[in-house]
């Protein structure tokens, strides 16, 4: 229940003269609607008058009335069972109205309403259908009083939800809360047994709950707001009557607690000990009487004092019965201690002028300790004490230095500027000297920081002064007590100077800053360290250091890769590079990195400085002709102990290299077994080094043909076809391969070459194509020709029945060039080595011997052809009747066709002669033309 701010004054003064007719609606201005009302009883109704931040409360806690002679009997009987109620449990009185100016006007109108406090004046009460409840005018008579809605506390979202969209929306002013200059709630908590709450359904449209509780005791029930409906009491919660009392500061006791008004008094929670009720709370608010002013003070000495285990004396642990002191009126009020045991608790002083006093009873003491009594205290007001906030200042005991009386409590609270320690200096002490059975009876104790944080600093009593005292905080608490013990003599009390020095907040670690942390007199600001943006909060010292994002400008300055770190960056380099003495430019590791294309080459593990201590990855990618496969040879020298930590892998892609799935891993001496070949043309090679990188290798490497034949095979068929490695693509470096061909039938056949392109050279010493002539019988070797270059070699005839061929292919290590093709096939012609293209009679002459045995022509018939040519070339005339008349035919029939490329067939049968008259017929044309030339070869014609 919360209740609006209180203004005390003369009742007949400064009010409003408009009042209100008897069947004015619930809506009018200043109205405070309650009751869901029958929708045929309403209508429409405007919001109520914001109310003014002060609302006066009745003088002399009596409230007159007049009830309308429109009410029957009962009804009037119930309405004044109502205002018993409230006058049972509180001091407020409600009187049948006289004279008074201003009063309650309590009629039947179209809803349940009131105003809130007294308004000044006739104001209206209604009761219209539907409120003839006793708990519905118990409700609309708090409003008389003084009390809002409990909904409508400020903090009212600590403990319900209010679901707006279930209910009427011109309803929603009954659940809004209101300002905090509007209303007070003397730090009471949220009551939801209140007679002011509404049910969690009240004003629904549509059967949902308009009210949710967070108390998980409340969130399922419906039990919020039910005293509303009653229709007899009681329904006043004990907040209710509490609240109330404290509303209109009544001094009322029962024995489980009260509110007491007073500048001196005693109370107990015995006679009759207290209740042993399970999970029982009581409570005692005292307030002092007198107008408080700085100087006032507030203390409670307790004379018994029995609650809970006695054995809580020695722990401190109050686990189930205890007493709570606050300093105000409420639960919600700032902490002060807790109490239990058997030892009685030294006085309570306070400069708030309210103590709040709570016995927490659990009710597991009902049987072991049913002797506890509880406590008996007395209290009183004093003007001795003082709320410093200005230093330096002198304290000092009452009526210093004449002697301080019995009975007396005074309370200096230092609040002075944050961030500094309090320095107290006892200039003079004399005090009661320490009783030997009860103590320091008369003392000066000391706390610091004050509230839920006090914590105790010392207590003084006797001629013991304490000197210089430094206390680390800028919140101290001083109380002088004198008991109310009589002893013989007096005693002059104390003097101090109270002063502040500046508190070092960051070298005590007394700070809340996360890094830097820089003191200034009276307080401290917090810092960012370097790499860290600073964002401060207005609403404290803390600041919060943000990660800089040092690689989002310029990429921190990181020539690769910027990683940014909590509060710093690093430069980070790809593999195969290092990190070079500036911390941000990357340097390649030397020949750590690597792409090759070349068919031949060669890798080595790479130059590592000797500062370099990071891991290291090397990858060297190696791609060779397409149609071509890798053959490797590994040399690994290792000092490491077998631990693999840095190893050679081979991998055939990227893909693989990322799963792992090598084709091979080196990593000691013994994974080496012999050179390998890869079935690809290309090939990834990794190195993973670990400091201090003492395993060094070396791979070479060289493309190879993809199966054998394609280099080294020999050939027994009738025709074929013989590519260079690779061929249409360029050949590798460093091929050597080796052809042979024999005829399948043992007759003639010829090499016809289709396309040629080597390294050229004028020996063709580099690249080559070498062919030679190997003849079965007489095991010699004719060497045909060495070919390189552009040019195409002319078409070879080999006699198959006598000899074989032999094609070497040669590359070596430099330049490439893109091959050869030539085909082979046999056939039936019987020319042998060379085609007819001009000087090939001339080229056939030139070794007797290997002519005789191409053609099986008598190597003498062929000497005196050879003559026969050189006569001829030389300018003599010959007889061409010597011949044979078929030789003279086939030369009249100028048989030149033979000089061309061709396999045709001759059904003919062909003699030795024949093919000497077919070589006179066809042969150079200077034998054709009969040319008559002069010859330095004369002498040789005559010779013969």
């Amino acid at each position: 229940m919360i209740f609006a701010f209180v203004a005390y004054g003369d009742s007949t003064k400064n009010f409003a003269e408009d009042h209100f007719e008897i069947g004015q609606s619930c809506g009018a201005e200043g109205y405070y609607l309650d009751a869901p009302i029958p929708e045929a009883k309403t209508t429409k109704r405007k919001s109520r008058m914001k109310r003014a931040a002060t609302m006066k409360s009745w003088p002399e806690r009596q409230i007159p009335f007049v009830i309308d002679s429109g009410f029957s009997s009962v009804v009037n009987g119930l309405i004044r069972e109502a205002m018993n109620h409230w006058e049972n449990e509180t001091c407020v009185k409600f009187l049948n109205r006289t004279n008074e100016y201003d009063y309650v006007y309590i009629y039947k109108g179209n809803g349940c309403c009131s105003y809130v406090g007294r308004r000044g004046g006739k104001q209206f009460l209604s009761l219209g259908t539907g409120c003839i409840r006793f708990g519905i005018i118990t409700h609309e008579l708090g409003h008389v009083i003084g009390f809002w809605h409990e909904q409508n506390r400020p903090d009212r979202s600590i403990y319900i939800d209010v679901i707006y969209e279930n209910m009427d929306s011109s309803k929603s002013f009954n659940f809004d809360p209101r300002n905090l200059n509007e209303v007070k709630t003397f730090d009471q908590v949220y009551d939801f047994h209140s007679i002011m709450h509404y049910g969690n359904n009240f004003f629904t449209k549509n059967g949902g709950k308009t009210i949710l509780s967070k108390a998980p005791e409340n969130a399922e029930t419906n039990e919020i707001g039910m005293s509303y409906f009653k229709y007899k009491g009681p329904v006043l919660s004990p907040q209710d009557i509490l609240e109330t009392n404290l509303l209109y500061r009544c001094t009322k006791l029962t024995e489980c607690g009260g509110t007491i008004f007073a500048t001196s008094g005693s109370f107990a929670s015995y006679p009759n000990r207290y209740q042993q009720e399970m999970n029982k709370d009581c409570v005692w608010i005292i307030t002092t009487a007198i107008k408080f002013n700085s100087r006032s003070s507030l203390t409670v000495i307790f004379n018994d004092f029995s609650v809970g285990k006695p054995s809580h004396d020695q722990t401190g642990n109050c686990e189930d019965d205890y007493l709570e002191v606050r300093e105000g009126k409420g639960f919600l009020s700032p902490f002060i201690v807790r109490y239990c045991g058997q030892r009685k608790p030294a006085p309570i002083t306070t400069l708030a002028g309210s103590l709040y006093i709570r016995l927490h009873i659990s009710g597991k003491n009902l049987k072991s300790y049913s002797e506890n009594i509880g406590f008996n205290v007395s209290f009183k007001t004093d003007t001795c004490s003082q709320l410093i906030k200005q230093v330096p200042a002198i304290i000092h005991s009452p009526q210093f230095p004449f002697g301080y009386q019995l009975n007396t409590d005074c309370v200096w609270n230092v609040e002075a500027q944050p961030g500094m320690q309090t320095k107290i200096e006892f200039g003079f002490f004399s005090l009661r000297e320490l009783d030997n059975e009860e103590g320091c009876l008369d003392y000066v104790e000391i706390h610091k920081d004050l509230g839920t944080a006090e914590s105790f600093v010392g207590r003084f009593c006797g001629s013991n002064n304490p000197g210089k005292l430094v206390i680390n905080s800028e919140r101290v608490k001083i109380h002088f007590h004198a008991s109310n013990v009589d002893h013989q003599g007096w005693f002059m009390g104390f003097e101090a100077e109270i002063d502040q020095y500046d508190i070092d907040e960051c070298q005590l670690g007394l700070h809340e800053c996360t890094q830097a942390c820089i003191n200034y007199p009276g307080g401290y600001f917090c810092g960012c360290n370097q790499g860290y943006d600073t964002i401060y909060h207005r609403s404290s010292r803390k600041a919060q250091c943000v990660d800089k994002d040092e690689c989002s400008i310029n990429n921190g300055g990181c020539s690769h890769k910027c990683i940014n770190t909590d509060g710093s960056f690093v430069c980070g380099c790809p593999k195969g590079f290092t990190i070079s003495f500036n911390k941000s430019q990357c340097q390649a590791l030397s020949g750590c990195l690597g792409s090759f294309t070349s068919s031949v080459g060669r890798i080595t593990s790479p130059q590592v400085p000797s500062t370099y201590k990071l891991p290291i990855v090397c990858v060297w990618q190696v791609q060779g002709a397409p149609h071509l496969q890798l053959k490797f040879d590994i040399v690994l020298v290792s000092k490491e102990n077998n631990d693999c930590g840095s190893y050679v892998t081979f991998f055939k892609n990227e893909m693989e290299r990322r799963q792992k799935t090598y084709l091979k891993k080196i990593c000691i001496q013994s994974d080496i077994t012999d050179a390998f070949v890869m079935s690809t043309s290309s090939a990834i090679i990794e190195y993973v080094g670990q400091f201090p990188f003492q395993t060094s290798f070396m791979v070479e490497y060289h493309s190879v043909v993809q199966n054998e034949r394609e280099c080294l095979y020999t050939y027994n068929a009738s025709s074929g076809e013989i590519l260079s490695p690779g061929f249409p693509y360029q050949y590798s470096d460093e091929q050597d391969c080796l052809w042979n061909i024999h005829s399948l039938h043992q007759t003639t056949f010829k090499v016809i070459f289709l396309q040629f392109s080597l390294e050229s050279h004028e020996t063709c010493e580099f690249d080559y194509l070498e062919v030679e002539q190997i003849y079965y019988e007489m095991q010699r070797v004719k060497k045909i020709g060495r070919f390189c270059g552009e040019r195409i070699p002319d078409t070879l005839f080999i006699n198959g029945h006598a000899s074989f061929v032999r094609i070497r292919f040669h590359s070596d290590s430099t330049n490439t060039g893109k091959g050869f093709k030539m085909v082979f096939n046999e056939t039936d012609h019987v020319r042998s080595g060379y085609s007819n293209d001009g000087n090939t009679a001339r080229k056939a002459f030139s070794n007797e011997d290997l002519f005789a045995d191409i053609t099986e022509i008598n190597k003498e018939l062929i000497v005196k052809l050879h003559i026969i040519l050189i006569c001829i070339s030389s300018g003599f005339q010959i007889d061409t009747s010597l011949f044979s008349e078929e030789a003279q035919e086939a030369r009249n029939k100028e048989l030149r066709k033979y000089r061309e490329h061709h396999s045709r067939k001759n059904s003919r049968t062909k003699t030795k002669e024949d093919v000497m008259n077919r070589l006179l017929c066809t042969s150079d044309p200077v034998i054709s033309s009969y040319r008559k030339t002069v010859s330095s070869n004369i002498d040789l014609v005559r010779n013969f």
